[in-house]
């Protein structure tokens, strides 16, 4: 764009005409470079697409991209998008000159909590080793282990078939993570 700006000096019939010109830039407002969810067994938005800039998933990422230019991810982890500007765009900075440069965002899903619930049983002595009931297992799909101690404390770890004597046994289940949840003890 050109302005032309005409100025009279009081007492002369001459003007001066000065020229500006100037372009209009369309600054863009930069998306965070890190951003943190956590696991809930569904696709996630991790980042919204926008009219001025394009995302770009690292490949093999499982990063989707819809319609509308908005990111998804299902699974815990990290993931690396590229963000680029779109013809005519500038990234907002603090300098006088704007950024047109790419630029990366981390997004990172985080594993979700587990839970494992035990319940107390009580037996016979019959000079056998015995069965507790099976851990309840939410989240983890992880192997489940099961630990005997010999005080309430579950400090003194006892092997399983050590448990046949008329006693007071404890028992704790554990499970392992697995790609998206975390491990967890019963208490």
């Amino acid at each position: 764009y050109t302005i032309k700006a005409i100025a009279y000096k009081t007492g002369f019939r001459k003007s001066q005409v000065a020229e500006f010109k100037y372009k209009i830039s369309k600054i863009v407002h930069r998306p965070e470079s890190e951003g943190t969810f956590t696991y809930n067994g569904g696709s996630q938005l991790i980042l919204e697409g926008s009219d001025y800039y394009a995302i770009k998933p690292e490949s093999g990422s499982g990063v989707q991209i819809d319609e509308y230019g908005n990111a998804f991810a299902t699974n815990a982890g990290e993931y690396k998008l590229t963000v680029f500007l779109r013809n005519g765009f500038f990234w907002e900075n603090d300098s006088e000159d704007p950024s047109t440069e790419d630029m990366t965002v981390t997004r990172k899903i985080c594993k979700a909590e587990s839970e494992i619930t035990l319940e107390s049983a009580t037996f016979r002595e019959d000079g056998k080793p015995k069965s507790i009931p099976k851990a309840v297992v939410s989240g983890s799909s992880g192997k489940v282990k099961y630990t005997y101690y010999s005080d309430s404390e579950c400090t003194e770890e006892i092997p399983a078939d050590s448990v046949v004597k008329k006693g007071k046994y404890y028992v704790k289940a554990s499970v392992a993570a697995d790609s998206n949840y975390k491990k967890a003890v019963s208490n």
